[in-house]
């Protein structure tokens, strides 16, 4: 039997003006990102119907490269910055100078590296616009500074105007460009305006001056970026492994199509991750001393994270065929199987997201780095094996069969520093894969039952409203007392 979810989180603490701060500054990220999934997917719908394949697939290759070099250019500074205990206004101007410095070494590299980064991946074509949009990496770097000092001032709401902005500004230029015939031009520009124009927003609120740097004074932070970033490299090049293998043995069409795919089921999950992926290092770190409020703050965000991405997630896969036909097209149809698989994907990675999230909080960065090079020498290489014999799908098989295994040293090390069992995970999660899985019943029930004459749109819309009341239904009559300490728990913060 579950027990009480009371004795597991323990009693609500009082709240202070932190906990006040960091949540006004959620419920405004929470906003701004609902408002941003709502345009995405309108606008990620309208471009996906106008636009090949293709399209996408050039954007990926070179989304992939950018994305690797921006984080380079970051150096982990941004997040080293936030740390630190004293900023002064000279050591802030000197890593100005810093990052500005190195980002328009980086847009000089990736302007060389162009060619030879398309011969990798085939794709002439592919060179002029690695160069377009590595000019974010020179708005980037003058960008980075001020913004971290937003974030020690813990100024979450700009932060998270400032985040929707540049998406929003991104989408709605994309669109008109696409019906222009822009084609992969579409994907490039809106993203180069958007950030040209938050750099420019950043600076005139936040304005920062240059001075000359010295090594001496920037070394202990240029010790902690380099920690960071050295994390921040494993992950991606990981994480970014299967992009690289589709682009490189599959060709574009076939990266084309497990891009939408990985689109769709990452506009929840990044979504829901970058509202929480702000809060809980601050707050883990907050109560590393305390263990019964670290152990309730871990299981809080690990029952909320489930709430929220598995019925998603599953539901999701379930209904994955119909919902890519009728909202895409059938020539995406080869994107169905990648997209159930990833979807599962999903909801395990951002159920276990907390476990990294408390170790870097409590001084134990340097194990989870070592997990992320073991699944940096691991992943590539069944991604390789799996996509040359089964394609998209062999490898989004690899991220549901294989990285739930390279996980389980990170479950291990977090519950002996809590002082958890699998017990006490399972009763957390439980009652929630347990509503899942009477959702998945339903639908099928209702698919199964529902007439094959009736148009594709009203079969679809039967099976979400179905599986959304089941999984209602069944989440109040099982964990009816758990739900009521949750919401128990945010109207005392909202006091």
């Amino acid at each position: 039997m579950a027990p009480d979810s009371a004795a597991v989180y323990g009693e609500v603490p009082s709240v202070g003006a932190l906990d006040r701060t960091i949540v006004h500054g959620m419920t405004w990220t929470a906003g701004i990102k609902l408002t941003t999934i709502a345009v995405s997917w309108t606008c990620t719908i309208l471009l996906a119907r106008i636009l090949s394949p293709q399209d996408y697939g050039i954007f990926a290759m070179v989304t992939v490269y950018v994305g690797l070099t921006s984080m380079v250019t970051d150096f982990g500074l941004g997040a080293a910055i936030v740390a630190l205990p004293d900023l002064s206004d000279k050591l802030a101007a000197q890593l100005h100078t810093a990052a500005a410095i190195v980002g328009g070494v980086a847009f000089t590299i990736s302007c060389i590296a162009a060619v030879p980064v398309s011969r990798f991946f085939r794709t002439p074509n592919l060179a002029p616009v690695i160069v377009v949009l590595s000019t974010v990496l020179i708005f980037d770097s003058l960008r980075m500074v001020p913004t971290a000092r937003m974030g020690r001032e813990l100024r979450l709401k700009d932060l998270a105007l400032l985040d929707g902005g540049r998406a929003f500004i991104a989408l709605v230029l994309a669109v008109p460009m696409a019906l222009l015939g822009a084609r992969y031009w579409t994907l490039v520009v809106g993203n180069v305006v958007a950030a040209c124009l938050v750099t420019a927003v950043v600076l005139a609120r936040v304005p920062q001056r240059f001075t000359r740097p010295v090594l001496s004074e920037l070394k202990s932070t240029l010790t902690f970026s380099t920690h960071f970033l050295t994390n921040q490299l494993a992950w991606y090049g990981y994480s970014n492994a299967d992009f690289i293998v589709a682009g490189r043995i599959l060709g574009k069409l076939a990266l084309g199509q497990y891009t939408l795919a990985w689109m769709v089921v990452c506009a929840p999950g990044d979504k829901i991750l970058s509202v929480f992926g702000r809060v809980m290092p601050m707050v883990l770190a907050n109560v590393q001393r305390d263990a019964q409020a670290l152990r309730r703050y871990f299981l809080l965000f690990t029952e909320v994270l489930a709430i929220l991405i598995i019925p998603a997630s599953v539901g999701l896969s379930l209904v994955a065929h119909d919902f890519v036909i009728l909202v895409f097209g059938a020539k995406w149809a080869a994107a169905v199987l990648p997209l159930q698989l990833l979807a599962f994907y999903m909801a395990i990675h951002v159920v276990a997201a907390p476990t990294d999230h408390l170790l870097q909080s409590t001084g134990e960065a340097r194990f989870p780095a070592r997990c992320r090079f073991v699944m940096l020498l691991i992943l590539p290489t069944v991604f390789y094996l799996s996509g040359t014999r089964w394609g998209t799908s062999g490898i989004a098989a690899m991220w549901l069969l294989v990285y739930p295994l390279l996980l389980i040293p990170l479950f291990a090390r977090t519950f002996r520093k809590l002082g958890i069992n699998l017990r006490d995970y399972v009763a957390t999660i439980g009652p929630t894969v347990l509503s899942a899985v009477l959702m998945v019943l339903v639908v099928l029930t209702v698919r199964t039952a529902a007439p094959a004459a009736w148009p594709l749109a009203s079969r679809f819309a039967l099976q979400v409203v179905s599986g959304a009341v089941a999984f209602s239904v069944s989440a109040l009559l099982i964990q009816r007392r758990r739900l009521g300490v949750l919401a128990d728990f945010v109207r005392t913060i909202r006091k």
